[in-house]
């Protein structure tokens, strides 16, 4: 009895390890293996995509890029777990820039999207990248993060070159041990490359399709993380 169905996919979809600089949806999906995460979003967004107009049922896909906001339980608490133990003293590579997503304005977008689903709609069967449009260098929303909640800075930086062998040694060990690593804890290869390259996206066909424009900037959005986080804390 499903009509409409709006799958949260990421942008991830489209990432082979290089950098992405306002890619956009003609990009085709990696066809590198990198990350389970990456891999299972791409198989299940084709899938629904696929299945646009089959009995009746209209899909669409939303492609957020570093998800953030109160509520939050992967993102900033892994980030926020290593500051507070000492290990999140250096950044890695030169500065390249990634886009982020407020919780509310990918919710919007999710709520816009499933509106404009329906017979000859131009949301139907389509995927669509959703996040701030405010590129920033990954290292520098993390510093704004620390400085706010009074966390140790980054001192320094570590050449990519070095964080990649020490993530890769890490990998190996891990598979020794049975394979427990997290591949979004900073300490894998697909991590490593993620915050060393440009991944940020255009979300004009968003706006286009159905109207979406984000009405929490970052730093609203930071200031309103940490301010839930704080009350956590309490």
């Amino acid at each position: 009895g499903v009509a409409k169905l709006v799958y949260v996919s990421s942008a991830s979809a489209v990432y082979e390890g290089k950098d992405i600089e306002g890619g956009d949806e003609k990009m085709p999906y990696s066809t590198i293996s990198q990350a389970p995460y990456a891999d299972s979003k791409i198989a299940a967004e084709k899938m629904i995509l696929a299945a646009n107009g089959h009995r009746g049922v209209f899909t669409t896909a939303i492609r957020p890029h570093v998800i953030f906001g109160p509520g939050d339980t992967r993102f900033l608490p892994a980030i926020l777990k290593r500051a507070r133990a000492g290990k999140l003293r250096f950044s890695i590579g030169k500065g390249k820039l990634s886009d982020f997503t407020y919780i509310s304005n990918l919710i919007d977008a999710l709520l816009l999207a499933e509106e404009r689903l329906g017979e000859k709609s131009d949301v139907d069967g389509e995927a669509f990248f959703v996040t701030n449009g405010e590129p920033m260098q990954f290292f520098e929303f993390v510093a704004q993060v620390l400085e706010k909640l009074s966390l140790p800075k980054i001192i320094g930086n570590v050449p990519y070159p070095i964080a990649y062998t020490a993530a890769a040694i890490a990998e190996a060990i891990d598979t020794l041990r049975g394979g427990t690593l997290n591949s979004e804890d900073g300490m894998s290869r697909f991590a490593v490359r993620y915050m060393a390259t440009h991944h940020y996206f255009s979300i004009d066909k968003a706006k286009k399709a159905f109207g979406y424009q984000p009405q929490v900037c970052i730093s609203e959005g930071i200031d309103r993380t940490v301010a839930a986080l704080q009350s956590q804390a309490c």
